[in-house]
């Protein structure tokens, strides 16, 4: 353990974290860091269950005088994110992760340090080795969060008993999580009619560029612009210029709102003074109902030379264009409801987060999200009516549950009212548009209240990774008296 730990209180909870870092345990090689948790459970005598991915999970029996307490599963995630900065030269797989301290602040050399979720881990070994009141645990060790909670998604439900869940995956002190977005994502394709590319006209481009882009879940309160909604309006007025469209294209992830968007075409050379005039048109359009959000959007139009041997061979027949973009106007994007139970929160919402032409089609991808599992059904059919009656075909993949608010939850007023005698405050209660593993994990074991909070951590997922060292003791002491405050 590096010096400027050693005087830190509780001193286990840093010895095991400085433990921990020494260990591999990026996504998919969780292998060590399991053994040593084993390691630690049967040196102290502690029920072992796993399942067959390698969830893990460590049975503490109620310490003395605490028999009569509810059973608790504690729950954190074994695995972090692997990133460095260039020019580091760490190898995860057998470098120890380079700890640093800056004032009150915990952070790694050139990486990712693994706070998240290695507080939690830490947090958990702490209740292995430790001597700390406590009933009936069930310390829950999952696998691969970071790459799409299939440690969750593929939980064995038997290896879990009790009905209360505290995750310990939070990344801010004072925040209580009491419920998570579900999802799907609809994935639409409509044929499109092709004829022979008339000769002699000049190849058009018009380019939406300059947005922010960001998270689908998280950002989605934003209301960011998207790149192919900004294209369905152009491409709208474009297709009376006439144009002859022969691709069309923007948005990669299915998480990501779209920052970029293409539209590519042939048109009458004398048509260039009225295509510059609509980018123009479009771009003060777009900064007008954007505002400061989004005032860097650019919307730009260009006529390239037209080469024997950059000539688009075909392109979308008219007929094929109008239902084209027709369709498209009707494919929702953005919030669609909010949260009755928390003020403010997005309940649930849609994204339109790719389009391209391949295979003589158009292929669409969107997500949808709620907190309400019956909404996510129902957007989901919504923009899936949208491909359906063009003509097109829908399919639906990448379903996950979401964690429904109970803002009068057993769990979450023992919660407040323990953090508000440690405190003196009154934490927030709130819930993200963004998937969880309590989503699963609730879904997989039902009649599981649960709650998730953590202390504050910034740069998750980046070298930037850094956890306020005084925050992560005040939320171990917290989580402490949480365990003997029912």
């Amino acid at each position: 353990m590096i010096d400027a730990l050693k005087t830190r209180e509780p001193a286990i909870l840093w010895e095991e974290f400085s433990a921990i870092s020494h260990i591999p345990r990026c996504s998919k090689c969780e292998a060590d860091i399991l053994e040593y948790i084993e390691a630690a459970a049967r040196e102290n005598e502690y029920e072992i269950r796993r399942d067959k991915v390698g969830n893990m999970v460590v049975v503490l029996p109620p310490t003395e005088g605490c028999e009569q307490l509810p059973g608790i599963v504690v729950q954190g995630h074994v695995d972090m994110v692997c990133e460095q900065n260039e020019g580091t030269g760490h190898n995860f797989d057998t470098d120890p992760i380079r700890l640093k301290v800056d004032g009150d602040w915990l952070t790694a050399d050139g990486t990712t340090l693994g706070a998240d979720n290695g507080i939690a881990v830490a947090s958990m070994l702490a209740l292995i080795k430790g001597d700390f009141p406590h009933g009936s645990l069930e310390l829950l060790f999952t696998v691969d969060e970071e790459t799409g909670l299939t440690g969750a998604t593929d939980l064995d439900p038997s290896i879990i008993k009790h009905r209360i869940l505290i995750n310990l995956d939070s990344e801010e002190e004072g925040y209580f999580y009491i419920g998570c977005a579900g999802g799907k994502e609809t994935f639409g394709t409509l044929p499109l009619e092709w004829e022979k590319a008339p000769a002699n006209l000049a190849k058009g481009k018009i380019s939406i560029t300059g947005l922010n882009g960001g998270h689908s879940g998280a950002e989605i309160h934003r209301e960011l612009g998207n790149s192919l909604v900004c294209a369905t309006r152009i491409l709208h007025e474009l297709k009376d210029l006439p144009i002859k469209l022969y691709n069309m294209y923007g948005g990669d992830k299915h998480n990501a709102i779209p920052r970029e968007a293409f539209i590519e075409f042939l048109i009458d050379d004398a048509a260039a003074d009225r295509l510059n005039r609509i980018a123009a048109r479009f771009q003060d359009i777009f900064r007008d109902e954007f505002g400061e959000t989004e005032k860097h959007v650019q919307v730009k139009a260009e006529l390239q030379s037209s080469t024997e041997e950059n000539y688009p061979e075909r392109v979308v027949s008219a007929e094929s264009l109008e239902k084209l973009s027709s369709m498209l106007y009707t494919i929702p994007h953005g919030i669609q409801s909010m949260s009755r139970a928390i003020p403010g929160l997005v309940s649930t919402s849609t994204n339109f987060a790719s389009l391209k032409i391949e295979d003589s089609s158009v292929k669409i991808l969107t997500s949808q999200r709620s907190d309400i599992r019956s909404q996510v059904s129902d957007i989901s059919n919504r923009v899936a009516s949208s491909f359906l009656l063009a003509g097109g075909s829908a399919e639906f993949t990448r379903e996950y549950p979401g964690w429904q608010p109970d803002p009068d939850s057993a769990l979450l007023e023992h919660a407040v009212n323990a953090y508000s005698k440690k405190t003196g405050k009154k934490p927030i209660i709130t819930s993200i548009h963004a998937g969880l593993e309590c989503g699963v994990i609730g879904a997989k074991c039902g009649g599981m209240e649960m709650i998730s909070l953590g202390p504050d951590i910034r740069g998750a997922h980046t070298p930037d990774e850094r956890v306020h060292i005084s925050s992560a003791e005040r939320v171990f002491q917290f989580f402490l008296e949480l365990l003997v405050s029912f």
